[in-house]
């Protein structure tokens, strides 16, 4: 009962982040700046729910804490009914794109770990990947799933 209610209120806070956030948000604006901006939304203190368990969205793998090694061909799946969008996917404040692409023709982005990836002490050990979602050059969603990238 508590993960459908922490489901339902991540749906609602991410959703309510979307509608305030793309109405100051313009068309041209860059991901890293959206995703400083989710970033910042997401470490809000009065969130009452850890870190590990924030939006997936769309994501299917990886899964939270998936260990993942410098120099591997991985890929990030989505959901197949997520289309009509584009999205960009990247390591916050670590990597630029790593993948990008419309989620109409694929849901599958590999792409190789890089070694600015590796998760450090002072990210409790993690690294934040995240996947800007866009439709018609509109912000659409950001998520994110925590994953532990080793050398």
């Amino acid at each position: 009962m508590r993960s459908v209610y922490l489901s339902s209120l991540l749906t609602f806070c991410l959703s309510l982040f979307i509608i305030i956030e793309s109405s100051v948000i313009p068309a041209g604006i860059d991901d890293f700046e959206i995703a400083k901006k989710y970033y910042n939304f997401i470490e809000q203190p009065q969130q009452p729910f850890d870190n590990e368990k924030k939006s997936q969205g769309e994501i299917v793998y990886p899964r939270p804490n998936t260990t993942w090694r410098v120099g591997e061909y991985v890929n990030v799946t989505f959901k197949p009914q997520t289309k009509d969008q584009t999205v960009d996917i990247f390591f916050f404040n670590k990597t630029g794109s790593l993948a990008h692409g419309s989620l109409n023709e694929i849901q599958n982005f590999p792409f190789i770990v890089p070694p600015e990836a590796i998760s450090t002490p002072a990210a409790k050990g993690t690294s934040l990947l995240l996947a800007v979602r866009r439709k018609n050059s509109y912000l659409q969603t950001v998520d994110s799933v925590v994953v532990k990238v080793e050398p």
